[in-house]
């Protein structure tokens, strides 16, 4: 039993480097194409930015998990207000070592009537 779960905590790890490192080249190819797009061809595309905070969030998470270790995230909201709210998410190895912080704004919308 413990065989099977150190192997299922390596391929584990290894999806995590994997996926990290895909998000990065993807964040390395979005971005040129968007100042690309925008300031060459001008005619801006509204996906790259959105598309690299959320690769970049991505990276930050599996990054972090990927010293292969036990972490812990915490979010702390730093404004709550009516059209945005902004969190902090502190993300920490089972020694207490900061392995990243993450901020991020987030749109508050009225629901659908």
């Amino acid at each position: 039993m413990k065989m099977k779960y150190r192997q299922a905590m390596e391929w584990l790890y290894l999806a995590c480097v994997v996926l990290s490192g895909a998000a990065l080249v993807a964040i390395t190819l979005i971005i040129p194409a968007g100042v690309f797009m925008r300031y060459v061809m001008n005619n801006p595309m509204a996906w790259p930015e959105p598309a690299a905070v959320i690769m970049m969030v991505m990276f930050s998470f599996l990054g972090g998990a990927a010293v292969n270790t036990r972490i812990t995230a915490e979010a702390t909201p730093l404004h709550l207000g009516k059209t945005t709210h902004v969190w902090q998410t502190m993300i920490r190895n089972e020694a207490g070592k900061l392995c990243a912080v993450v901020t991020q704004t987030q749109l508050v919308l009225d629901a659908p009537a």
